[in-house]
């Protein structure tokens, strides 16, 4: 079902990233300092956060699937400051339908200046039923590539 390249990318995201968040770990609580209740944002703030997830996909147009990815948080040395993350994803569905993709979201100057950058590609199979028996086959491939850098005015929410 997964092409050998499919396989091989995602292995190498993952263990790339669990090595990069393996680094430098000091001994992080999974647990809320108020009221105990399980809460991984201290691991994401603190070193070098990472969090796997893993999406279902349940559309009878595309098949049954599912997208697995990872974000990884880079916290910046400053206290207070929001931390830099890349986030990569690939997916794939019963009816062939594909999908990869990387992010990265930076954030600069005490929040100055903002970047976000994506990059992906998808070759979707569609089923669109006119009739019950009837489907008809659509195939779209497409590139997604989104760079954007935003700037604040001075102290301002501008």
């Amino acid at each position: 079902m997964w092409s050998n390249k499919v396989k091989v990318s995602v292995i190498l995201l993952f263990v790339a990233l669990t090595i990069t968040a393996q680094k430098g770990r000091n001994k992080i609580s999974f647990r809320d300092s108020i009221d105990n209740a399980i809460d991984a944002s201290e691991f994401l703030k603190k070193d070098y956060g990472f969090l796997p997830f893993v999406i279902p996909i349940t559309e009878p147009a595309v098949g049954y699937g599912g997208v697995a990815g990872a974000l990884h948080f880079f916290p910046k040395k400053e206290k207070g400051q929001i931390p830099d993350f890349i986030a990569g994803a690939a997916g794939m569905t019963s009816n062939k339908t594909w999908l990869t993709g990387l992010a990265y979201f930076g954030y600069w100057k005490n929040d100055r200046i903002r970047y976000r950058g994506v990059a992906g590609y998808a070759d979707v199979n569609l089923n669109f039923y006119l009739f019950e028996t009837w489907p008809l086959e659509l195939n779209l491939k497409t590139i997604l590539l989104l760079q954007q850098i935003n700037f604040r005015i001075a102290q301002s929410h501008f």
